[in-house]
């Protein structure tokens, strides 16, 4: 009855049951500490916690290996466990995976891997292998590592090509074209004030494209377009006048190239000397606005509603009593009026003209209304800015236009997306590069 009970408390099994018992194996990480496992539906331990078999062990060891070991199963350990209490002999599993751990430690060393298996037989099988002694096999090294690095390496790269085009894009200068947003009327209303809008926020921009043309008061804008469309496309050519009156004493011209490539490109030449064999005052726009820059115009004059009476060669003889004379002519304006112009050979001359003690100039009894020619800083360029872009936002629907500028931003485009495949194909070469001085070193 004693028996019987003690049985009981250790949930005894006869030793047929443990017999249709299937193999186990344990997979089990050898990197610095692991644990084993030992479920009790693996061993089959029908008895109480306060034994010295505990369901986990843990073991210390410093290698790292890839083998399997034959350990031999503590079922019949676990069958006489009553016999074994008896005789106060107890054997649990944790001592024969320390003692087995430093039987094969320096096999374990050499082999330089990451796991090993253990296998575990019924006591029916066991019973066959108590004569085959433990041995270790090596296998194949995983190759996961690998993996993981290269799936790393793929969300760095994508991360990068990601941040280039949505962030590092939308930071680069934008064009002149502002696409139409959702809320625009359908018959294109709102174009023209977005592009007034745009314009107006980005003036540094726009004025970096602008170049001054002085000389330009006898060639038509037809005739600048034409020769300035040579060094990029041109969205405005215009002498910016304010009324109708300035005609006469304006003798420049403003032009817009579509980017400072363009305009850098126009300015860097030099002479600019056209067919009829005018040569042009070239200057960067911010140039102009400083009256200490000297231009063309600071050394001409124009001689308004000369009377017949009065021929070229008088005004030259009277004049050159005031300093040397450059060039001359004269011209009969639609309304049959006559106008000289006279250019003299520096600014000095023409300021002794009309500055000096002499207030009337009088020929033949007739006072001359001497006009000087308009410098850019004379009228007002913000205003005139404003009239050019509203003017200028029409040509932009041009067929001509939109072609040129279709071509030359897929450029851009075409040339962005180089720069990306080469950086990409740099950090995958140095990448690799990494990884083959990475596996010598683990070699």
């Amino acid at each position: 009855m004693k028996n019987f009970e003690q049985k009981k408390s250790l949930n005894y099994k006869s030793k047929d049951e443990y017999t249709n018992q299937l193999d186990k194996i344990y997979e089990i990480n050898l990197h610095g500490k692991f644990t084993v496992i030992v479920h009790r539906s693996f061993v089959r331990l029908h008895i109480r916690p306060t034994t010295y078999i505990n369901p986990c062990y843990l073991y210390d060891l410093s290698s790292r290996c890839d083998s399997e070991m034959v350990l031999h199963s503590n079922l019949i350990d676990n069958y006489y466990l009553d016999e074994n209490r008896k005789e106060k002999k107890r054997k649990s599993i944790h001592r024969k995976m320390r003692k087995l751990v430093t039987k094969y430690k320096k096999s374990i060393k050499e082999n330089k891997t990451s796991t090993f298996i253990i296998h575990a037989f019924t006591t029916q099988k066991q019973n066959n292998y108590y004569k085959i002694p433990p041995v270790i096999t090596e296998q194949e090294h995983s190759h996961y590592g690998f993996f993981v690095f290269l799936f790393v390496i793929s969300i760095i790269i994508l991360g990068f090509i990601l941040w280039y085009v949505f962030i590092k894009l939308s930071q680069s200068p934008k064009s002149t074209i502002r696409p139409l947003s959702d809320d625009c009327d359908s018959d294109g209303g709102n174009d023209n004030d977005q592009y007034i809008y745009f314009m107006n926020n980005n003036k540094n921009k726009s004025e970096s494209t602008t170049v001054y043309l002085g000389n330009t008061r006898t060639i038509s804008n037809e005739y600048l377009l034409e020769y300035c469309s040579k060094f990029g496309l041109v969205l405005d050519c215009s002498r910016r006048l304010l009324s109708s009156e300035q005609t006469p004493l304006v003798d420049f011209t403003f032009v817009r190239f579509l980017n400072a490539q363009s305009s850098l490109k126009f300015l860097s030449t030099s002479p600019h000397i056209l067919n009829n064999g005018i040569s042009l005052d070239v200057r960067s726009f911010n140039d102009i606005l400083h009256t200490a820059v000297p231009l063309y115009v600071d050394r001409k004059i124009c001689i308004k509603n000369l009377p017949s009476n009065i021929s070229l060669n008088d005004i030259k003889k009277y004049l050159r009593t005031f300093g040397t004379i450059k060039q001359s002519n004269s011209e009969i304006n639609h309304n049959e009026e006559k106008n000289i112009y006279i250019e003299f050979e520096s600014a000095a001359t023409r300021n002794k003209l009309l500055k000096g003690k002499i207030k009337f100039h009088r020929i033949h009894d007739h006072i001359l209304d001497i006009l000087p020619l308009l410098r850019p800083t004379d009228v007002d360029l913000h205003k005139m800015e404003e009239q050019n872009i509203s003017n200028s936002s029409t040509s932009i629907n041009d067929p001509s236009t939109l072609i040129y500028l279709e071509r030359e931003y897929n450029l851009k485009i075409r040339e962005e997306f180089s720069l990306i495949d080469n950086e990409i194909s740099e950090l995958i070469k140095k990448t690799r590069q990494n990884y083959e001085q990475i596996r010598k070193i683990i070699q």
